[in-house]
Order: C-alpha cells, then sequence, then structure tokens
C-alpha cells in the first residue's frame, strides 16, 4: 500500500502547530499531532506506535483532514439518550416542588429523591432512581441547603395590614404614634487575652453569678424621635408600668393630638390594674398592640442606648420612620 502523505506539508505543520497552542481538546489535539507528524515525513505505522493508536486510526484521521481539513478532525456532537421527562412535565414537577409532598398524597413534609422519585412514577408512570431526581432538583435550580431555622409567626396578612395602619397614623396630622418597649441590660466581666499554659486546651474563665443590671420603661415618638424612659426597681409588672403610662400619659398631655402607644402584648401591658384608666382615657391616650410574636415591627427594637437615672426625657435620637 502506498503510504499516505500531505500535500504542502510546510504550510499544514505552521498551521497544525498554531491549533495545538490555543486548544484545550486532548483528543483533539492527539489528532493533530499525528498529522503534524504525517506531514513532516513519519509514516502512518510510525505514527501510530508513538501515539499508542492503530495505524488504520492515523490513516483516517489523514484522509479526513485532506477531505475536511481541521474540523473533520473534532469531535462532532452527540446527541446522547433522549430525556425521559418532556419540558411540560418538567414544568408541573417544579411546581409540584414547591409545596408538600401530602398535597400529593404522599408521606412526609419535605421533598428528596425517594419522595420525587414516587412523585414521577405516581403521575407520569416513569421510574426514575434516586440519583436521576437528584439531578432532576439541580436541573430545575434547586439548592441543597440546611434552611434558617425562624419562629412561627402571624399571618404575613395580618402583620402587613398593622404596617398599614400603623403608616396611616403617622401620616396623620391629628395623630402623635409612640411606639413603647422594656429592656433588661445585664452586666458581665470583659474577657481580654492571656497567657494559657499550654496543657490547657479550652481555656475558660469563671464569672460572678450575681451580676448586676437594671431595667427599663422607654418610649420614643415617631415623628421626632424623642424618647422618655424610666429605670425599674425589681421585676416588670402591671403596677410599674403604669406608673409609666401614666407619666408618658402627662407629657403627651401638652399636645392637642391624640397619642397612640404601639406596643406588644407582654402581660403586664394588658393588665387589669391599669385597664379602667386606659378605657378612660382611649379618646386621647390609647394602646395599640402589635399582632402576636411580631416584634420585628416594633422600630423602637433599633433603639439600645439609655442611660441610668430615674425618669428622664431626651431628644437624642434621631427620627425613626416605619
Amino acid at each position: 500500500m502506498k503510504p499516505l502523505t500531505i500535500p504542502d506539508a510546510q504550510r499544514v505543520v505552521k498551521e497544525v502547530q498554531r491549533e495545538i497552542e490555543k486548544s484545550k481538546d486532548c483528543r483533539y489535539i492527539r489528532r493533530l499531532h499525528g498529522i503534524l507528524l504525517v506531514a513532516q515525513g513519519t509514516s502512518c505505522p510510525q505514527v501510530a506506535r508513538q501515539l499508542g493508536r492503530g495505524a488504520r486510526t492515523v490513516q483516517l484521521w489523514v484522509r479526513t483532514f485532506k477531505e475536511e481539513g481541521l474540523s473533520g478532525l473534532k469531535d462532532k456532537s452527540r446527541p446522547g439518550r433522549p430525556p425521559r421527562l418532556t419540558e411540560e412535565q418538567m414544568a408541573q414537577i417544579g411546581q409540584a416542588l414547591r409545596s408538600t409532598p401530602m398535597e400529593y398524597g404522599l408521606n412526609g413534609y419535605l421533598w428528596d429523591g425517594k419522595t420525587l422519585s414516587a412523585f414521577i412514577l405516581k403521575e407520569f408512570g416513569i421510574q426514575l432512581g434516586v440519583r436521576q431526581c437528584q439531578r432532576v432538583f439541580h436541573k430545575l435550580g434547586f439548592r441543597y441547603r440546611k434552611p434558617r431555622p425562624l419562629i412561627a409567626g402571624t399571618d404575613p396578612a395580618v402583620k402587613k395590614e398593622f404596617k398599614k395602619d400603623l403608616l396611616e397614623m403617622e401620616i396623620n396630622p391629628n395623630i402623635e404614634v409612640w411606639i413603647l418597649d422594656e429592656a433588661f441590660f445585664k452586666l458581665f466581666g470583659t474577657t481580654c487575652k492571656m497567657w494559657v499554659p499550654p496543657e490547657d486546651s479550652d481555656p475558660s474563665v469563671l464569672h460572678n453569678p450575681g451580676r448586676e443590671h437594671v431595667k427599663y420603661f422607654g418610649a420614643v415618638r415617631l415623628r421626632d424621635g424623642k424618647f422618655v424612659y424610666m429605670k425599674i426597681d425589681g421585676t416588670f409588672n402591671g403596677d410599674n408600668f403604669f406608673t409609666f403610662l401614666k407619666y408618658l400619659r402627662k407629657i403627651t398631655a401638652r399636645s392637642s393630638k391624640k397619642t397612640v402607644i404601639v406596643l406588644d402584648r407582654a402581660p403586664y401591658h394588658r393588665a387589669k390594674v391599669h385597664k379602667k384608666w386606659r378605657h378612660k382615657c382611649r379618646k386621647k391616650f390609647c394602646l395599640k398592640f402589635l399582632p402576636p410574636r411580631s416584634p420585628e415591627l416594633s422600630p423602637i427594637e433599633e433603639c439600645g442606648n439609655i442611660h441610668e437615672g430615674n425618669v428622664h426625657t431626651t431628644d437624642i435620637f434621631p427620627p425613626l420612620r416605619i
């Protein structure tokens, strides 16, 4: 058999060398090396021995190069096995995964590979393995993450309605909105860096169990940030909260506007000891309670710096907005 050669070998050598430098496909580069060696005068059997391929394979590379050029040496796209799930079925799966398995008659509250496999078999009659179902999660853009725990709260619609009411009261020129809450501050010892012996793998410092602490009731006027607070001795209860309410009523009575106090549903905020008094003052001074388990709706949560004292008013806080 007449040995295969490549015409215009010098031009081909330079072209192939440039292609080798810029290509990252190892299979394509191996074929380019074979063409390069043949163009430099090496026979196909010798090239085959150097590259560890069959002589017929190298001859096929050369013939393909003569007919199609460099593009003929690249791997053609392979369609592979057709997907077993259609685009419409994938869309239905994506919608189902945003619900719970129990809504489709399956066991469990969370989706996993086994649950999804059972769902696909039940809905479409297609048997997929667990690993295949995990690939379905990835194709639909799902990520495998550990969720952050969140305490159950009030219905979002109730929270939205409360925010709307609070905003309407804020912009009402005849209403002054105050946000009220209490705080408990403990005095902790300061821990600093220190030299620890090598045998102490877990250094620790004991703190005195009798830590000092202070307690305060506080209220912020939403319009301009005016702050009123009172130090409490003992525990928070209906009596000392009643004292603070009366003082706050005394301050707000100077204004001709109606005062609305926004606060949470702590038991002493709704104690019987001041229920009649609140009912008597409701036309000019009333309490509006937050929805249950919704402390994040109170703007006073942003305040944290309170100086020790008895009862004070100050204007050091900037205006708060919802």
